[in-house]
């Protein structure tokens, strides 16, 4: 396992390969998939019963929304986004206030997000984004 004990994965479909490496892992993605998928808490732990690196308990989560429902929550801060160009990826943390500006004036909450299933659309946006819980 890596040095990491907990995750949070925006926009993570049905990728469950941190769970490989990191104990902890809350998986968050608007698609109904991604939810029908987690929804199978069985096969998850099947999934993940016997990493590549031997033998652990990873404890996997999911959370039917996206990156917009982790900018809401107060325990989390954006800490560097990862940048795709050409296919090479760079992690950066300058500019972080330039990012998960919402286009539109329309108050964004995570009811809203729930409801409709729908993210936030954004002024200006990376491949990904890293947060960090602070609380």
């Amino acid at each position: 396992m890596l040095d990491v004990e907990n995750a949070l994965y925006p926009g993570s479909y049905v990728d469950i390969a941190p769970s490989f490496v990191i104990s902890s892992v809350t998986y968050v993605d608007t698609d109904g998939r991604a939810a029908r998928f987690f929804a199978d808490r069985e096969g998850i732990d099947e999934l993940i019963a016997d990493p590549p690196g031997g033998p652990g308990s990873p404890d996997v989560s999911f959370i039917h929304g996206d990156t917009a429902l982790a900018v809401l929550d107060p325990r989390l801060n954006l800490f560097g986004v990862v940048r795709s160009r050409n296919g090479d990826y760079t992690v950066t943390p300058d500019s972080l206030d330039t990012y998960l500006v919402p286009k539109s004036d329309s108050p964004v909450t995570r009811e809203l997000i729930e409801e409709t299933g729908r993210g936030v659309v954004y002024t200006r946006t990376e491949f990904a984004y890293l947060f960090e819980r602070i609380r």
